[in-house]
C-alpha cells in the first residue's frame, strides 16, 4: 500500500488538502469511519504544528503505507529535527489517536 502522496510546501492550504487525501485512502482500505475522523484530526494537528513551526515555508513529502501489517504515515523535510508531537498540548493525544489506527508517525 506504500503511496507517496506528493511533495509540496506546507502552507495552510496543504494542511487542509493532505488530510482529505489520507481520509480517502483510509476509506478505500475499509477503516472504520470513527477511526478515520480521529486520524484526520490527529494528522491535521501534526501538520498545523509543523506549518506553524516553519512559518508555512517548509517543503515536505508525505507518504503513507503498510509494512509487516503495520500502517505508517511519514512526513519528510530537510532541516532541524522537530517533533510536533512533543508539544505539551498534543502529548499523548495525537499518538493515541494514530495508535488506534495502527498508524505510526515517523
Amino acid at each position: 500500500m506504500k503511496q507517496i502522496l506528493k511533495t509540496m510546501v506546507l502552507d495552510y492550504k496543504a494542511v487542509d488538502a493532505i488530510p482529505d487525501k489520507i481520509q480517502s485512502l483510509l476509506k478505500e482500505h475499509g477503516i472504520h469511519k470513527a477511526n478515520i475522523i480521529r486520524s484526520r484530526l490527529a494528522i491535521e494537528s501534526v501538520l498545523l504544528e509543523i506549518a506553524d513551526h516553519y512559518e508555512c515555508k517548509k517543503e515536505i513529502t508525505i507518504s503513507i503505507g503498510s509494512r509487516f501489517g503495520s500502517r505508517y504515515f511519514i512526513i519528510r523535510y530537510e532541516g532541524d529535527a522537530y517533533n510536533p508531537m512533543e508539544d505539551i498540548a498534543s502529548t499523548g493525544f495525537s499518538e493515541m489517536l494514530l495508535d488506534r489506527l495502527s498508524l505510526k508517525p515517523i
